[in-house]
């Protein structure tokens, strides 16, 4: 049986650390989560979905711990600390499979880290252009809320944004909205643990395509289990 213990790595960054843990061998995929501003745990039965055949690593983007806290949140530093990343990990090159903010992320890495970059797989993710829809999102998401709760996680957001909430009070809102990112407010699967932080909340592609998953949400891989796993075997070509 391959070896999926988790080994953790660390890779130096301006202003200090990003923390991952890498698994498995086989092509090189490389998981971004999403937020920004969120652990990354959350993408642990993503990464349990890629399975055997794979070499996968994930790490903390910069802004929550155990990863540096330290700023500047920027797409700019944010695509630096992928190549630190992939410094690290002592891998010339990956596919990169991005989650909502992380498939944002993944396009930039496409066009501007393409030297480091084998492909690309974003799920369900913002728009590359502008804030990628980022304010439409949240609007279908609020929209999808029952109004007494939608009001709730709106104060705490506001009060988030204002820079007078707690992390506490991130994960609350998060956790109010939670089942408007599933197709029905009661298929949501229950929430994993996700921290967060209050201080960082091309025309074409060439042979890109596009999947739509009929009755699935956000986290496709709670909805359409495999798909994701199945979408990566098309990308890499080792779909057997």
């Amino acid at each position: 049986m391959p070896d999926m213990t988790r080994r953790e790595f660390r890779a130096t960054v301006p202003g200090g650390e990003l923390v991952g843990w890498v698994q498995g061998s086989g092509p090189r995929v490389l998981l971004l989560h999403g937020g920004p501003g969120l652990s990354f745990s959350y993408l642990d039965p993503l990464a349990d979905e890629l399975g055997e055949g794979y070499e996968v690593a994930s790490y903390q983007q910069r802004g929550v711990q155990p990863s540096t806290a330290g700023s500047p949140y920027d797409v700019p530093t944010y695509i630096a600390d992928v190549a630190h990343v992939l410094d690290a990990l002592r891998w010339d090159r990956a596919t990169v499979v991005g989650h909502s903010w992380g498939g944002h992320l993944a396009l930039y890495l496409a066009a501007r880290l393409a030297d480091r970059v084998v492909a690309v797989l974003s799920v369900d993710p913002l728009g590359a252009v502008g804030d990628g829809g980022e304010q439409e999102f949240e609007a279908a998401i609020y929209e999808r809320t029952p109004e007494e709760i939608r009001l709730r996680a709106q104060e705490l957001d506001e009060q988030a944004l204002r820079g007078e909430g707690t992390v506490n009070q991130l994960e609350q809102s998060l956790r109010l909205v939670w089942p408007a990112y599933f197709p029905s407010w009661e298929s949501a699967a229950p929430m994993p643990d996700i921290t967060g932080s209050v201080a960082e909340s091309a025309a074409r592609i060439p042979g890109a395509w596009v999947e739509v998953l009929d009755s699935a949400g956000h986290f496709p891989w709670y909805d359409a289990p495999g798909s994701v796993r199945r979408a990566l075997e098309r990308l890499t070509g080792s779909a057997s």
